[in-house]
């Protein structure tokens, strides 16, 4: 045996004995979880050792350690996510007639009961989906399988899914109980999680992912012939009014689709643009307006300055003695009567030169201050109009809109179908 080759059965080798710690990842009898330290520790022997060539991941040559490992069957669920994975047993309880089958025999009032005990406001919707996108990842993933894989894979995953959802979020600990609220609950989100499937699936397909259009292509009107040249009977794509949709008409739809959306994303895009906009020329205008109610108060401070020359002028006139008492900066002083009279003249044109000046730069503001106002309403009247009719947009929606949504739900419903 060469060197490599005992490198990557010694690594293969630390991953199964990781894996031998089984117990250590034990939540229940159903669910097991493989994290922190022992997670890093397989992940590092994964990348220090040379992928084999059947496999195109890492994550594929883990999952069939883990499958081997845990001796997991057709409908046992592993999930992989970047600080953890979750490897789930699938439970299967016995049930006399339809009625058990559909909540194991608990009766209506006391799934709600624990609905509103455990997830009130439907919180737990967050955690199932978060749960769904692992599964849509690896498991159900449309790039991995068909639709023929997909309907037998995906009734199993979305119980585990949920049954995970619970074993880790209650108290619940007897497995009729488990069994049957998850299946309550996923009878209640399961057009949900199909729809979103679907949506998934139409947004890869419309932006020409090779596999979505494989997986796409499966359904047509016609009987179809695979690689290894078994015959499938028509599953056609059918909505509500039973019209069907083939892989031409649904590109033609999305390619509407994606422009009605990307006009709505341009509308959304142009009303802020056109609201920060309108905010610079209202900070604007306020600025204008604070800086003419500056000038405002000096142009009055100056007035009342003259004013008081005024009357000092006056008192002067008045006065018969040669010599007038007169304040200056805090400081009384003794002047000659003309030589105050001078003083007072000379600093009165001062004053009314310096308060000309100043009238000149608010009248000019006040002209800005208008034009302002003007560009203001102007984009106010912009904003308002963008504003409506994005609003009318978003309340009425894109003709196409209405077909897109057809097409989903067919989608969702014929994947469904057995």
């Amino acid at each position: 045996m060469d060197i490599k080759r005992r490198t990557l059965d010694i690594n293969f080798d630390a991953i199964t004995k990781l894996l031998n710690r089984s117990d250590e990842f034990k939540i229940n009898s159903l669910l097991y979880k493989i994290q922190g330290d022992a997670l890093k520790d397989i992940i590092s022997s994964l990348h220090s050792a040379k992928i084999p060539k059947q496999y195109l991941t890492y994550k594929e040559l883990l999952r069939e350690k883990i499958e081997l490992k845990f001796q997991l069957k057709t409908k046992d669920t592993i999930l992989f996510f970047d600080d953890m994975i979750y490897v789930k047993k699938f439970l299967q309880v016995e049930s006399k007639d339809q009625q058990e089958r559909r909540s194991c025999g608990i009766p209506a009032e006391v799934l709600q009961e624990y609905k509103a005990k455990y997830f009130k406001d439907d919180s737990h919707k967050e955690i199932i989906f978060r749960l769904l996108v692992s599964a849509m990842e690896d498991t159900l993933s449309y790039k991995r399988i068909d639709p023929l894989q997909f309907n037998k894979l995906f009734i199993p995953v979305f119980i585990n899914i949920f049954e995970i959802l619970l074993i880790e979020n209650t108290d619940l600990n007897d497995e009729v109980s488990i069994k049957g609220f998850g299946l309550y609950l996923l009878r209640e989100m399961f057009d949900e999680i199909m729809l979103y499937i679907a949506e998934d699936i139409l947004f890869n397909f419309s932006n020409h992912d090779r596999k979505a259009i494989e997986f796409l292509s499966f359904f047509s009107v016609n009987d179809t012939i695979d690689a290894k040249g078994v015959r499938h009977k028509s599953k056609p794509i059918l909505d509500e009014s039973n019209n069907a949709w083939n892989i031409t008409t649904i590109r033609s739809i999305m390619v509407q689709h994606i422009k009605a959306k990307q006009d709505l994303y341009d509308k959304k895009n142009a009303l802020v643009a056109i609201n920060k906009k309108l905010d610079s020329f209202s900070h604007s205008l306020m600025e204008l307006t604070q800086k003419i109610k500056a000038k405002d108060l000096n142009y009055d401070e100056i007035d009342n300055k003259i004013e008081n020359i005024k009357h000092t002028l006056r008192k002067t006139e008045e006065s018969d003695s040669p010599t007038v008492k007169y304040v200056e900066d805090g400081v009384e002083k003794v002047l000659e009567k003309k030589l105050l009279t001078t003083k007072l003249f000379k600093k009165e044109d001062e004053l009314l030169l310096e308060q000309h000046a100043l009238k000149k730069e608010i009248d000019v503001l006040g002209l800005q201050v208008e034009n302002k106002k003007k560009e203001v309403a102007t984009w106010q009247k912009k904003y308002n109009e963008a504003k409506e009719a994005l609003r009318l947009l978003e309340t009425k929606g894109h003709p196409i809109d209405e077909l897109y949504t057809r097409i989903k739900k067919a989608l969702a419903k014929t994947l469904t179908m057995r």
